[in-house]
Parts: structure tokens; C-alpha cells; sequence
């Protein structure tokens, strides 16, 4: 539904942000027709619309351009408000938008080749009154738009009645876009971020939807770049609705970088009749403490967005190196094979609706790091279901099952079902490389819990712990206890004193 070329009045109001290298430097442009062209220093007015003549440069640090307003109106299906012929360099834009009518509207056309450095904030509000209008930052083949220091924010405003409003944020078509901060989409009852470049990097957090969102949509497309690998780096996704890939036949390297926790819900498809794309997760934290990101897929069937059809979609593989994934996955979707292969790294499944959940695999590689199991006395536990072989390439403590379950739950649990144990299956595999005694040298237990491998499931592919509370001697059997070592310890202690 994006993809509609209709031409309308469009009312611009722009701002280009940089410091000069003593003193901030106000820059100025109105335009009430036409495009024109970012890099022209001549357009430029000081401090006001009616300023004098900026006399500067816009390719070089000293000269970045700090604002930047203009209005223009044009005709075309395609019709680009904003081109940029030459590099430059620049602290901040501020784009202020007004169109009205359906059609698209480019805020910044970077040509092939050329560069577009942004040092601090980039900001774009845009105010329609006809829905899905696309604003567009295109980056051609060959160019890129690099924000070191700042945060790219976009704002939809719709004037019209209709309850299906949507804002829709696009980057293409081709080249590369890099941003150093957070990427935030508002406004509009629902909101589309579509990437169509070959390497999308956001060091902060994107933010795309409501976490209840069913509506927004997150396309990694790439249907206008040449390549057939799509990089999409990101230091934290937030949001939810659906997540898409467009373009038959391409590989999307999707790679979390996370400093803090993020968490999306929603569901994963491919265009309809698409056999070829594949989807790989890497999870690789700048901060193992603190770096968490949580995807839960929530749906397994096909799905439409508009007028577009989607199928359900599988991941090809998931990689932890550093940080926290955890990765809800309904019945009937799957991935091919997980790796947990770093010190820091911990994979978990996530809810889709409580406290546990269920991820499925083709295969496992367990080298390093901890796989975390979450308990609840409603739903029972985490569960990871391996088609074929889980495998443990080391043997030496590197990596571990940590159950995540506190005593006090556990005895509030089995006073309520009368027992003296509960049974949990945390593992189902086609295969395994590892003796039932090695994965109990592998649990982390919190105190007082106490775990058993129920050995016959073991021996049909299933990893169940038999979970009892840990043996505490009686008050009196403890006082005696501890009346013994402290006796032991004063023997020893006059011992010493004696050698002396």
C-alpha cells in the first residue's frame, strides 16, 4: 500500500543543524516552489529567513549548517524536495513537513557516491492529511547518510478523520545508513519503518510499534540493493506488529548489540511464493550485564500488510556470543540451529503469553554460557526441543543449565500439590553427545533446591529434573552442629597458638 506514486501539493519546512568552529551558526531557506539542492551554499541565509548571505561552506566541520527552513511545492510522481550533489557535513537537521494529498514525499535525496555526516540530532515531523504517505531519506547506491553523535526521530501528524493513519518512514534505495544513537517511529495509529539499504547500523535502541502493536510493521526489504545479504545491526529493537522480508532470495544478518533490555512481540513472514530468503539472529552485547533482548514471535501462519500477502517464516540460525537472547517461538515455527557459544552469553526461551516458553531447533551447539530455565507452577518450565542433535563441543564447566526457580517458590509449590517432588522436562533432543551425569555437573541451582535427571526419560530423548528441596537439619540437629565446629575451631585455633 506504500508504494502508490500519486503526485500532491507538498508544503516543506526544513532545518539543518551544525556548529561553526567559535560559535553556533543559524542557517535559513524558504523556497515556495521546487526543489533544490542541500550542498548549495549560496541559498543559505544567517540567522533568519531574510539574513544576509551565508558566505561558507558546507563540506567542511567549521561550516556545518545548524538551521535550516524552507517551504517548496512540485509536480511529479517522483519528486525530490531535497537533493544532495556534494558531501557535506552538518551538526543537526530538523525537518518540518506539510503535504497534503495521498502521493510520497522525499525529505533528502543523497546522490550516488555522496556522503551525508551528521554529527548530532536528525529530526523529521511531517504533517499529512492523506494516510500512508511515504517519507522517504533516500540514500542511492553507492552513498550513505552517517549520524555519529545524535538520534534520528520521526513524527507523523494526520489531520484527516480516518482510524487507519499510518506513519511510514522509509531508508533507501541501496546505499548505507549508520546512527550512532536511537531510531524512534511515533504518531499515526500504527507505524512502518522500511529499510531498503544494504547496511542499516542504529548503535541505540529502534523503536517501531506498540509491544501490543498488530498493526505497525519493521520491513528489512532490500528490494532496490544489488546485494543479496542485508545487513540490519541494531543496539536494541523495541516495539511490535510484524516484521517482513520482501525481497525473494535475500539473506538478512540481523545483529543485536544491546546496552540495555529491549523487547518485541509480533509476527515473521516472507513474501508469499518466497523460498530462498533467510533470516539469521546474532546476539552480541555491548554490555553482557545489562545488554538483553527479547523477540517473541507470536503467530505461524501467513498474514497480510495492505494489500500485500506474507507467509509464515522460520529463522535459519540464532548465534548468543554476549548478552541475554531470549526468543519466544509458537507451535509450528522453528529455526535451524542455535549456537551459545560465549562467557557472557545466555540464551532463554520467552513466554508468548506467561512466564515460560518453548523454542524449537534443528540442532544445538552448547560451547560456552548458560541456557536459563524459567519455572512457574501454572505452566511448568521453559522447554528447548532439539530435532536432531544437541551437542557440547567442551566438557571442562564452560557451560550450564541455570534453573531459575527459588526454594521458597519451590516449597510453596509442593505444599500446595502435597508432594515431595516435582518432575520438569527442560530439554527434548533427537540426539545428544553427553551422559546424564555430565548435565547434572552442569546445573545452577539456587540454595536450597535440590535436582535429579530422571534417568529413563534421559534415555528417550528427554532431559527431566526431578526438583525437591534441598535436606536442612532440624533447629536442635543444627545448634549441635554448630556447637561441634565451633569447638572443632577453638581445638585448632590453640593448636596454632601453641606452635608458636
Amino acid at each position: 500500500m506504500y508504494e502508490k506514486q500519486i503526485f500532491s501539493p507538498i508544503f516543506f519546512i526544513f532545518c539543518v543543524s551544525a556548529f561553526a568552529a567559535q560559535s553556533e551558526t543559524e542557517l535559513y531557506y524558504s523556497n515556495s516552489g521546487g526543489g533544490f539542492v542541500l550542498s548549495d551554499a549560496a541559498i543559505w541565509r544567517v540567522g533568519s529567513f531574510d539574513g544576509p548571505q551565508f558566505s561558507g561552506s558546507l563540506t567542511e566541520t567549521e561550516d556545518n549548517v545548524n538551521s535550516l527552513n524552507f517551504s517548496a511545492a512540485g509536480s511529479g510522481n517522483e519528486w525530490y524536495v531535497c537533493t544532495l550533489n556534494d558531501s557535506i557535513s552538518v551538526a543537526g537537521i530538523n525537518a518540518d513537513i506539510s503535504c497534503a494529498g495521498g502521493g510520497n514525499s522525499y525529505v533528502i535525496d543523497v546522490s550516488a557516491g555522496k556522503t551525508l555526516d551528521v554529527s548530532g540530532d536528525f529530526s523529521v515531523v511531517a504533517n499529512y492529511d492523506s494516510v500512508d504517505r511515504v517519507t522517504d531519506l533516500k540514500i542511492r547506491d553507492g552513498s550513505s547518510v552517517n549520524m555519529g553523535g545524535g538520534d534520528l526521530s520521526y513524527e507523523y501528524n494526520y489531520s484527516g478523520t480516518l482510524s487507519w493513519n499510518t506513519a511510514i518512514f522509509k531508508l533507501g534505495s541501496g546505499g548505507s545508513f549508520y546512527l550512532a544513537g536511537d531510531l524512534k517511529i511515533s504518531g499515526g495509529n500504527s507505524q512502518r519503518l522500511i529499510l531498503d539499504v544494504k547496511n542499516f547500523t542504529v548503535g541505540g535502541v529502534v523503536g517501531v510499534g506498540n509491544f501490543d502493536s498488530t498493526v505497525s510493521v519493521f520491513s528489512l526489504e532490500g528490494r532496490n540493493v544489488s546485494s543479496d545479504v542485508l545487513y540490519r545491526k541494531m543496539g536494541g529493537l523495541n516495539g511490535g506488529g510484524k516484521m517482513v522480508v520482501n525481497s525473494s532470495g535475500k539473506t538478512v544478518q540481523m545483529e543485536f548489540t544491546n546496552s540495555s533490555a529491549c523487547q518485541w512481540s509480533g509476527m515473521l513472514g516472507k513474501g508469499a511464493g518466497d523460498n530462498t530468503s533467510a533470516l539469521y539472529i546474532t546476539m552480541d552485547a555491548a554490555d553482557a550485564e545489562n545488554g538483553k533482548q527479547t523477540l517473541r514471535f507470536t503467530g505461524a501462519g501467513d498474514f497480510t500488510v495492505g494489500d500485500a500477502a506474507y507467509q509464515k517464516m522460520d529463522i535459519a540460525s540464532v548465534i548468543v556470543k554476549n548478552g541475554e537472547l531470549s526468543l519466544g517461538m509458537p507451535s509450528g515455527m522453528g529455526a535451524g540451529s542455535l549456537s551459545v557459544e560465549g562467557d557472557g552469553a545466555v540464551f532463554s526461551a520467552a513466554g508468548l503469553s506467561g512466564e515460560v516458553g518453548r523454542a524449537y531447533f534443528d540442532s544445538v551447539w552448547f560451547s560456552r554460557g548458560t541456557i536459563r530455565i524459567d519455572f512457574s507452577e501454572a505452566d511448568g518450565c521453559d522447554t528447548l526441543v532439539v530435532a536432531e542433535q544437541f551437542y557440547l563441543p567442551n566438557r571442562t564447566g564452560s557451560a550450564f543449565f541455570e534453573l531459575n526457580v527459588s526454594s521458597y517458590d519451590l516449597g510453596a509449590w509442593l505444599e500446595a500439590s502435597d508432594a515431595q517432588y516435582m518432575d520438569f522436562t527442560i530439554l527434548e533432543f533427537g540426539s545428544a553427545n553427553i551422559a546424564s551425569k555430565s548435565v547434572a555437573e552442569m546445573l545452577k541451582l539456587s540454595e536450597g533446591v535440590k535436582a535429579e535427571v530422571v534417568e529413563g526419560d534421559f534415555a528417550d530423548g528427554k532431559l527431566t529434573l526431578r526438583l525437591s528441596l534441598a535436606q536442612v537439619p532440624e533447629p536442635a540437629a543444627a545448634a549441635a552442629l554448630a556447637g561441634a565446629f565451633s569447638l572443632v575451631f577453638a581445638m585448632g585455633f590453640t593448636g596454632r597458638r601453641r606452635c608458636r
